[in-house]
């Protein structure tokens, strides 16, 4: 591992659907990349191609998803966000060549993620 962030961010499913728009993606990703600037998380990007492990931690009354759920919400945006703030040059496959996902209920008082980064074998 090369990188482990935990980041004050909530994974949503987006169940209700993305919309037509791109207005709110672009807000939603604004958003996440201040969440990150304030954090002082600017980086220098990654000079190999990596992996991402991305755990969804539940905060109070969250329930675990459908593993098909984890990725088809917000995560497009938070991972733009990453991008914007240094981790990755870009995320194509040429520099990011998978993502995985897992899911944890610990108790914690809010949601957040858990950002890993791996160098890809």
């Amino acid at each position: 591992m090369v990188l482990s962030q935990e980041l004050p961010i909530e994974l949503t499913n987006k169940n209700d659907g993305q919309g037509r728009h791109w207005v709110g993606s672009h807000r939603d990703r604004n958003k996440f990349e201040k969440v990150i600037r304030n954090l002082g998380l600017i980086r220098q990007p990654f000079e190999f191609p990596v992996e991402i492990v991305v755990t969804r931690l539940l905060g109070p009354r969250q329930r675990l998803w459908d593993v098909d759920s984890v990725f088809r919400g917000n995560w497009k945006q938070i991972q733009d966000s990453l991008v914007a703030c240094g981790w990755l040059k870009d995320d194509s496959p040429k520099f990011l060549k998978d993502i995985r996902q897992k899911q944890v209920k610990d108790g914690r008082d809010k949601p957040a993620i858990l950002i890993e980064v791996f160098k890809w074998q």
